[in-house]
């Protein structure tokens, strides 16, 4: 299998190029695997303002696709997260995706994934305060005419000579329709590389100041190297933490065992096979060039999918 990650800036001003094409080719024609939980991603509520410090050079990249499922109780659990088959070329066609084969209308998206250590405090509950986790802060990159966050740290990455490697930023989500990574992003410092674990412990020991005060028993009291060893500063291995899962999981996530319609995949690409071979036929008897519809096409720009 080839590699479908990509890496560096570059991958990102590619495809942003590649969506600005075929934007431009859109409107000249008149037309318009892996678990979310472990880790987690970065996800703002409307009004909030979180900072991490990022710790990759640059992002890992790829298309990727966000669904619903249902849960035992009935309700609708949209953080699902895939890589698009289809637009990684580690298929031929829709139905080699099977979040691709089983909604219409689920177009794949290009993002941008960091690893963000958490330097704002979260309060669970029960009152216990969490800091220091690692992150995946996932950008979209969107398009020319609607811009993406990932490209909002592409710009800041220039002003530390590409890399976002201990940069310290702020992040704000104004409101729900925003990206949930927020829609305002500033760097609030810089940490030169060779200097982030000197930076991170006395951050550390002040943190672990405040814990081991509700902790009773001493033996169970939280210690710098401890925590550094749960959370290390280091980026995650993407290629490692994200894992394409087969079409018959995708399909028994989304409550269609055999994919969409309820067809066998043997059925179902028996289908799409009648299919191309009835169209071939019809072209074959079309006289004078008549145009082919444009309808089959499915659209995968970035522009047309809601933040």
């Amino acid at each position: 299998m080839s590699d479908w990650f990509g890496t560096g800036w570059e991958a990102v001003d590619e495809t942003y190029e590649e969506i600005g094409r075929r934007q431009a080719e859109n409107t000249s024609k008149g037309g318009g695997g892996y678990k979310q939980r472990d880790p987690f991603r970065v996800r703002l509520k409307q009004g909030e303002t979180r900072r991490y410090m990022l710790l990759d050079r640059s992002p890992t990249s790829f298309h990727e696709h966000r669904f619903q499922t249902k849960r035992e109780d009935g309700s609708t659990e949209w953080n699902n997260y895939e890589p698009c088959k289809k637009k990684q070329d580690l298929g031929v066609n829709t139905r080699d995706c099977g979040v691709c084969d089983r909604y219409d209308k689920n177009y794949p998206y290009f993002v941008g994934m960091h690893t963000a250590m958490s330097l704002t405090p979260y309060f669970s509950t029960a009152g216990h305060e969490w800091l220091f986790n690692r992150y995946i802060l996932a950008a979209r990159l969107g398009s020319p005419k609607r811009p993406g966050m990932l490209k909002r740290l592409q710009r800041l990455a220039g002003r530390n000579n590409g890399s976002m490697r201990g940069v310290i930023i702020e992040c704000h989500r104004k409101g729900e329709k925003c990206e949930v990574i927020g829609d305002e992003i500033d760097i609030v410092e810089v940490i030169p590389e060779h200097e982030i674990l000197e930076w991170a412990r006395p951050q550390i020991a002040n943190f672990i100041d405040r814990v081991n005060v509700n902790i009773q028993s001493s033996e169970n009291h939280l210690t710098v190297d401890t925590v550094l060893s749960r959370d290390p500063w280091e980026p995650f291995n993407f290629r490692e933490l994200i894992k394409v899962r087969s079409n018959e999981e995708i399909w028994a996530l989304t409550g269609a065992p055999h994919g969409r319609g309820g067809q066998s995949q043997q059925q179902s690409q028996q289908q799409s096979q009648d299919q191309s071979q009835q169209q071939s036929q019809d072209q074959s008897q079309q006289q004078g060039g008549g145009q082919q519809s444009d309808q089959s096409q499915t659209d995968y720009l970035d522009d047309d999918i809601p933040f």
